[in-house]
């Protein structure tokens, strides 16, 4: 291993932010375009990357030499993008439900489908407050960023209650 892969090592281990800062000079770009190419977008390859290096840095994990903290990068970027797909689709794909079920005329609407979609909305109904309302938010179109500055809360707070809101209602929906 080279010098410069043991010092770097040695300040994300002591949790320096001149290796944070280094990582940054060394993997950005490279971190981003691996997620951009699972996500197909790059503010969220971006987002992707950040999010990453914050865990990294809420951790606790150590990393004995280079190419384990090099593999630990992209593995986490690439599960991250997945994630983020996964999570993309489900909000999506309910955004679509509830804008379809709210265009069709009454006749044409499935007796199931709507119970099921009044059923969904009381559980939205009952999510704590903040997660209810990045959730509504949400689902008006509001990006992670919009809805951070409306309710002057971080981007990474959104996605969080996006996160947990979503588990919650995917729990007492299949209940």
């Amino acid at each position: 291993m080279d010098n410069s892969g043991n010092i770097l090592i040695s300040l994300i281990n002591a949790h320096d932010i001149s290796g944070y800062k280094e990582l940054y000079h060394r993997y950005y770009k490279a971190l981003v375009m691996h997620a951009e190419g699972i996500v197909g977008d790059i503010l969220m390859a971006e987002d992707i990357v950040e999010n990453v290096v914050v865990v990294l840095w809420n951790s606790n994990k150590t990393f004995d030499d280079i190419k384990s903290f090099e593999a630990y990068l992209y593995r986490a970027v690439h599960n991250m993008a997945m994630n983020e797909l996964k999570h993309s689709a489900i909000v999506n794909s309910y955004e679509q439900n509830v804008m379809t079920s709210s265009h069709e005329a009454m006749d044409e609407y499935d007796e199931e489908y709507e119970l099921q979609i009044v059923k969904l909305m009381e559980y939205v109904d009952e999510l704590p407050e903040r997660m209810r309302e990045v959730i509504n938010k949400s689902m008006q179109g509001m990006t992670a960023k919009q809805i951070a500055e409306h309710l002057k809360i971080s981007v990474e707070t959104v996605k969080t209650h996006k996160k947990r809101a979503l588990k919650m209602l995917r729990e007492a929906f299949c209940e």
